[in-house]
């Protein structure tokens, strides 16, 4: 994932598709027996939409900026 764009192949001979806010909502990435859900969320009227990771869901959802990599 970068730029809010989604690279995706279902067998590693193939080539990866590119997806955007466009053609999908959400998507659920299973790794080591956990999923994590990703949605497509606009944070302001004038900008396009951004990827993040959904911390949790309720009549509030929690989001987590998937390129926020901070360290310390």
């Amino acid at each position: 994932m970068s730029n809010g764009k989604i690279k995706f192949r279902i067998s590693l001979d193939q080539k990866a598709d590119k997806w955007t806010d466009l053609m999908i909502e959400s998507l659920i990435i299973y790794e080591y027996g956990m999923a994590s859900k990703y949605q497509y969320v606009f944070l302001s009227p004038n900008k396009p939409s951004k990827l993040l990771r959904l911390l949790a869901e309720g009549k509030v959802n929690l989001f987590g900026d998937i390129n926020n990599n901070r360290q310390g």
